[in-house]
């Protein structure tokens, strides 16, 4: 074989992939929507599910949830503030298998976060109409700070993938 004649084995079976810049874009709009609504979806199953098997006993959602979530939220701010500081402030490097895996931690945050904020929405909204009995006010306070802590979470994982944004 000669260099003028392909290799089979690079045709790709006949692709030809198209060239791009190389660069991993932040999540989208839509995605996060997408997901949001999952999480919404499965929520809304969780409870009626949970209903029809114990008899219209609604579930609860523990206060460590949100705490755990809060947690996480603050520990990704913290890496996007200190990733931010590093390589944009002090244009110091890092490792690309340290910036590959801050990336993907940020993209996973944005994930989690957009599926807990639509968990949340649901799950606040199914009970607000009951609020006035005090199991049901639980709930909704609970499903409510499960959806702000997941929008916190999202915006530390944006703040993360931007951090790790290198400007050409």
């Amino acid at each position: 074989m000669t260099r003028d004649d392909p290799d089979p084995a690079d045709d790709l079976d006949g692709l030809d992939p198209e060239p791009g810049d190389g660069r991993i874009q932040p999540v989208r709009w839509q995605v996060l929507a997408l997901i949001a609504l999952v999480g919404g979806v499965a929520s809304f199953l969780l409870v009626r599910l949970t209903e029809l098997a114990r008899g219209g006993i609604p579930p609860e959602l523990p206060w460590t949830l949100p705490m755990v979530l809060a947690i996480a939220a603050g520990g990704v701010g913290v890496l996007a503030a200190t990733t931010h500081r590093r390589v944009h402030v002090e244009r110091r490097w890092i490792a690309a298998q340290r910036g590959i895996r801050l990336l993907a931690l940020g993209r996973t945050a944005v994930l989690a976060g957009a599926f807990a904020a639509g968990f949340g929405l649901v799950f606040a909204a199914l009970f607000v109409a009951k609020a006035a009995v005090t199991v049901s006010l639980v709930r909704t306070l609970v499903g409510a700070a499960v959806l702000v802590v997941g929008i916190g979470l999202v915006v530390a994982g944006r703040a993360l993938e931007r951090a790790c944004h290198i400007r050409r």
